[in-house]
């Protein structure tokens, strides 16, 4: 059984069809900010629960990004290899202190010996293309050796 006011609703959006599925997805984006307030959630844009709807994996990030303004870099979890430094050197590379980015500037600070860069010639760097979703370097290693480095966004490969 319908309340009367679920009724008149229906019966008003029955009758202006077109006004009314953008005042229905109002009201059900405005009832979603309402419930995710009472979860303690802040809900900057009605559009941004919609999309949240689509997500099935959220990585947060719980590092002080967001409280002291400071981004920083975890130790790596390695697949293939022994030398956590040895990725971080490999991202690093990949990555350009010059251009004042927040994540080139916390990888490359995640190096613990910072001078490694210094036996390496940088010979092309391509800044984060949003559509690759990565940055890439092509580097010149002490011994004469070109190849490319790259530094990708996970989950997208």
């Amino acid at each position: 059984m319908m309340h009367s006011a679920s009724y008149s609703l229906y019966w008003f959006c029955w009758l202006h069809q077109s006004r009314c599925n953008a005042t229905v997805f109002s009201i059900t984006m405005a009832l979603g900010a309402l419930s995710l307030s009472k979860e303690q959630a802040i809900v900057s844009k009605l559009s941004a629960i919609e999309e949240m709807a689509g997500v099935d994996i959220l990585c947060s990030d719980k590092t002080g990004t967001l409280t002291k303004n400071q981004l920083t870099l975890s130790e790596p979890i390695l697949i293939a290899g022994n030398d956590a430094q040895d990725c971080i050197l490999a991202a690093a590379l990949a990555s350009n202190i010059e251009d004042r980015d927040a994540i080139d500037t916390a990888v490359i600070s995640a190096l613990k010996d910072q001078n490694a860069l210094n036996n390496w010639k940088k010979d092309k760097f391509v800044p984060f293309d949003p559509v690759t979703k990565r940055t890439e370097a092509t580097v010149t290693d002490p011994a004469g050796k070109a190849f490319v480095v790259t530094r990708a966004a996970t989950g997208d490969y």
